[in-house]
This record gives C-alpha cells, sequence and structure tokens, in this order.
C-alpha cells in the first residue's frame, strides 16, 4: 500500500510538472510523511502547494535545518531512503486547516509537534471547537 501511495503521488507529480499550467493545477491538499522503520512514525502537514512543500521539507532536512526537531533527529539517524510522503486527501483552500487537524486528531501523529489549528485566526478556531464538541456529543 505504501508503495502504491508513493507511486501515486509520483505520478502526479511528474503530470503536474511536465504541464504547461503547472503553477494552476499544483496539488492543495493533507499529507504524511512516514518512516518505513518505524511506520507507527508520522508527520501530518498540509499545503497549497504539495510538491514545493515536499521539496522544502528534503532541503531542510538534507542541510540540518528543519524546524522539526523530532523528524530532524528522526532523519538524521535514518536517512531520506526511509521516510515516504504521501498525499492522503486533496481538498480546497479553505477547508485546508480544518482537514489537517481532522487527520491530526485521529491519527495522532508521533512526529508533529503542534496543533493546525493554531494556524486559524480566532473566529476560525472558535468554529472548529464548536464542531468538535457537536461531534463528541
Amino acid at each position: 500500500m505504501k508503495k502504491i501511495k508513493l507511486l501515486l503521488f509520483t505520478l502526479l507529480f511528474i503530470v503536474f510538472t511536465a504541464c504547461s499550467t503547472y503553477r494552476t493545477v499544483i496539488p492543495t491538499g493533507v499529507y504524511q510523511i512516514q518512516s518505513i522503520a518505524c511506520p507507527e512514525k508520522i508527520y501530518i502537514g498540509s499545503s497549497t502547494m504539495i510538491p514545493e512543500r515536499y521539496y522544502g521539507h528534503l532541503n531542510k532536512l538534507k542541510l540540518n535545518k528543519h524546524s522539526n526537531s523530532k523528524l530532524q533527529k528522526h532523519y538524521n539517524t535514518y536517512g531520506k531512503n526511509d521516510l515516504i510522503f504521501s498525499i492522503i486527501m486533496l481538498v480546497d483552500e479553505d477547508d485546508l486547516i480544518v482537514t489537517e487537524q481532522f487527520y491530526i486528531d485521529e491519527l495522532k501523529p508521533f512526529f508533529n509537534e503542534r496543533d493546525a489549528i493554531n494556524k486559524l485566526n480566532r473566529k476560525e478556531k472558535r468554529l472548529y471547537n464548536k464542531l468538535m464538541k457537536s461531534k463528541s456529543n
């Protein structure tokens, strides 16, 4: 299943980069970075430009300058080939942070050091919290 996800992401990325309208069709969504050696260790993130975000993570990890200390330590120990980057869900930009937070709440990812909800403004946080309260009742 992991190889299929990686293959799907690779194919999507090739199609998007080969397309002359690349900038207008970049996928927006929620992604995960997962360890092969320790599959329970994952990172959940979101981006309006997933392929660029992927390369941003890789470059910072290679330079030993990633802001996520857990992910950086894992990369330094296991190397680049241990991490699989895959798209979990493509979503509209308006739903991006709430969808990311949903996956963080559900999957409880080891590498995440803070909630996505912190990216929201006060009004959006209130709406999100209200939604979560109604979900738990």
